[in-house]
């Protein structure tokens, strides 16, 4: 939140990024997963994919690139609506359709009975995020019997070198589940030892882990 405000954006917006990345989180595998993660590797140029791990699926990686496009669509096409919509349809998609209708409210652009501006998808996209910042601010309504989860606290560890994760696991004590919650952005072939984790990466501990030693040749230090 604090990033987002000092960027200037409104509260409603900062809740776009975690609705995105909850999906990506929770979907199923395959065409669906694919198509969740599609507006970061469109618009995050700074998210890199590699091997072992997908800087996408990071979440304050992917908040941070999302708090930066969202300013810049907001500036670019002047409303929340409009910008949450190039969030799936890009900004010159959406400025096309402002023109084309010559009014820049999204809701008389998607009512229209004159004309279908949008696919599916664009004309869903800012109805079904109200939809979720709804049930996200009257979560004890909608969903009284599932308790919130606090927030993950963490810290992090530099990989000095590239290393397994097991490995990893067992010199910085703390257990290999642990740090998979911690670490979304590290792909399943890390965890099944197929992959190691990257040098350089910034491992991410819960910080009930954080009084456990630390192997100097593992790790540069805790940042």
């Amino acid at each position: 939140r604090e990033f987002f405000e000092r960027r200037e954006i409104e509260a409603m917006g900062t809740r776009q990024p975690r609705v995105a990345r909850d999906h990506r989180r929770h979907a199923a595998p395959g065409p669906l997963r694919h198509h969740a993660s599609q507006p970061f590797e469109a618009l995050f140029t700074e998210a890199r994919r590699k091997a072992g791990d997908d800087e996408r699926r990071d979440p304050l990686r992917a908040t941070r690139a999302a708090a930066e496009y969202l300013r810049g669509a907001y500036s670019s096409l002047g409303s929340w609506p409009l910008a949450i919509t190039s969030y799936n349809h890009g900004i010159g998609g959406v400025r096309a359709k402002v023109n084309k209708s010559g009014t820049n409210d999204l809701a008389s652009i998607i009512e229209d009975p004159r004309e279908r501006y949008f696919g599916f998808a664009s004309t869903n996209f800012y109805p079904e995020f109200l939809a979720a910042l709804e049930i996200f601010n009257e979560h004890e309504t909608y969903f009284p019997e599932i308790p919130v989860q606090a927030p993950l606290r963490v810290y992090t560890v530099a990989m000095k070198g590239s290393v397994s994760a097991s490995s990893a696991a067992k010199q910085l004590g703390v257990p290999v589940d642990a740090l998979k919650e911690a670490n979304y952005a590290l792909l399943e072939p890390v965890w099944k030892g197929a992959a190691r984790i990257p040098a350089g990466y910034q491992l991410r501990e819960p910080v009930e882990y954080q009084s456990r030693s630390v192997d100097p040749a593992l790790a540069d230090g805790i940042a």
